[in-house]
């Protein structure tokens, strides 16, 4: 088992949230770099690094401490929080694709909520609500016939239903 420590950004600092309330944050760092090289001074394996302001506000907000975390890791880290476009996505990888270390970016999509176990009972309207906010939806209509996107879209669908298709 590999336990995954997370670093939460509220504003350029290290944080975590009262049952998911912006306004009741317990501040444990100012210092975002620092905290990430004592995780990795203390074994981990990989980070997770979440924007809260980015996934709040629908678009990226603490680059600066991103980059202070980037800056200090030489393991692996998860970034989530705001990406919401391919755009954004992009932008994400630009910023790190100089970093040695390998960086995985969470994109948001709404594909995952669209399914219980494989038992979808919801009304047609409501189910094409979903796939129209969703990322993965956007971008097939967007790229389709793009060959790496086809296959990338596929090995993350079959990696999602076999998710759901094995929960407990």
């Amino acid at each position: 088992m590999i336990i995954i420590p997370a670093i939460d950004l509220k504003d350029g600092n290290c944080v975590r949230l009262f049952q998911g309330d912006m306004d009741q944050d317990t501040l444990y760092s100012n210092d975002p770099g620092a905290t990430a090289a004592k995780w990795q001074e203390l074994g981990a394996e990989r980070l997770h690094v979440v924007d809260l302001n980015g996934a709040f506000a629908g678009k990226p907000v603490n680059a600066p401490a991103i980059a202070a975390i980037v800056k200090a890791l030489d393991i692996p880290m998860q970034l989530g929080g705001g990406i919401r476009s391919l755009a954004t996505m992009e932008k994400c990888f630009e910023k790190v694709r100089n970093n040695s270390i390998p960086t995985f970016v969470q994109v948001d999509t709404y594909r995952l909520m669209a399914h219980s176990k494989g038992d979808d009972i919801r009304d047609v309207n409501e189910i094409k609500a979903y796939n129209d906010k969703d990322f993965l939806t956007i971008m097939k209509n967007e790229l389709s016939g793009n060959s790496d996107f086809d296959n990338m879209l596929q090995n993350i669908s079959q990696r999602v239903d076999n998710d759901i298709a094995n929960a407990d």
